[in-house]
């Protein structure tokens, strides 16, 4: 793995030449201490992505994480108790769900709809399509071994 760590910094310096490579637990403690890093992106299997997220934010790092966002709705409640309760930072956290159809225009137009109609209790989006072997996502090992609640946290201030 330290190796796939070093290989995705090698190909990030084509961008940026001051990429520097965390690894293991010493390389996740100094990322959660380091200040300078004010975001991180969790792109993890789906039985760890929560725990991750939180401790993230626990440390006040904005975070966008790769759905599903939750394996169940009781984890989900628990996750956003504990992402409310990061209320002791100067701004507010942004904790996103990396949904690939959040900023299509359907999507964008329907929030700004929503400000007009004022407070909003529920909304459900119901959305089809093709999952299957021509799919280069269908063979996913979580999608395999994970059932998981995806949403959405809609936080824009800073």
């Amino acid at each position: 793995m330290e190796d796939s760590a070093k290989a995705a910094a090698d190909l990030a310096r084509d961008f940026s030449l001051d990429v520097e490579y965390k690894f293991g637990d010493l390389g996740l403690d100094d990322i959660i201490k380091d200040d300078s890093i004010q975001a991180v992106a969790i792109v993890l299997a789906g039985q760890v992505q929560v725990d991750m997220s939180l401790k993230f934010l626990k440390a006040g790092k904005h975070v966008i994480q790769e759905k599903p966002a939750c394996a169940s709705t009781n984890e989900a409640e628990t996750a956003l108790l504990c992402y409310k309760s990061c209320n002791y930072f100067p701004h507010q956290l942004i904790w996103a769900i990396a949904e690939n159809y959040r900023f299509e225009p359907a999507f964008v137009e329907c929030r700004k709809l929503m400000n007009d109609i004022g407070e909003m209790m529920n909304i459900q989006v119901i959305f089809e399509g093709s999952m299957n072997i021509s799919n280069p996502y269908f063979s996913s090992s979580w999608r395999r071994n994970f059932i998981g609640v995806s949403f959405w946290i809609w936080v824009y201030t800073l």
